[in-house]
């Protein structure tokens, strides 16, 4: 039997393709509505402010400016003196700190956290230089704890909005404080 001749079939194929169409619109921001009530983690990631002597052997960290990814998503664009906390997903993660000039994570320092939902977390990114007039130096980034994060950051301000990326804007938590210890 055609459809074409068959006015019953034509009607149950167009109610066929109208209720498939609205599925298909309606289920991604269902299952993001459902990922989203997920118990998250927060993660904040700071950088030191601008000292004289930063970084250099025998003294304090130096600043950090560049990229903050979590895996291959480039979450922002970190400032000296800054921070910027995201709720992220439960479970392993790599974070990777780069650069201001590069465009991948592959080539920062990384560190890998396990995050467990509804806790927070303080990541520390930094400069050191062990050699002479600047000749050795190097990123790094790790966990700190809440108390060392808390006197790292008494001037730290938040990270401005223009410098979150794509990536991380869905994530990031407006704040105009640095997180307290629980």
């Amino acid at each position: 039997m055609d459809t074409e001749a068959n006015p019953v079939k034509k009607i149950a194929l167009r109610l066929t393709r109208v209720i498939v169409t609205t599925l298909i619109s309606v289920l991604p921001a269902t299952a993001q509505t459902a990922s989203s009530a997920l118990p998250q983690a927060q993660v904040t990631f700071y950088s030191h402010g601008v000292t004289a002597l930063g970084g250099l052997p025998g003294h304090n960290p130096g600043a950090f400016k560049g990229r903050i990814f979590d895996e291959d998503h480039q979450l922002a664009f970190m400032e000296p003196g800054h921070f910027v906390t995201f709720n992220l997903a439960p479970g392993l993660h790599t974070f990777s700190a780069t650069w201001w000039t590069a465009k991948h994570a592959k080539s920062g320092a990384h560190v890998l956290l396990n995050l467990v939902a509804d806790q927070q977390y303080f990541i520390e990114t930094m400069v050191l230089n062990s050699g002479f007039m600047f000749s050795n130096v190097n990123l790094f980034i790790k966990e700190v704890t809440c108390e060392g994060a808390l006197q790292d950051n008494v001037r730290n301000k938040p990270l401005e909005p223009t410098h979150l990326r794509p990536d991380g804007v869905p994530l990031a938590v407006a704040t105009t404080a640095f997180p307290q210890c629980p």
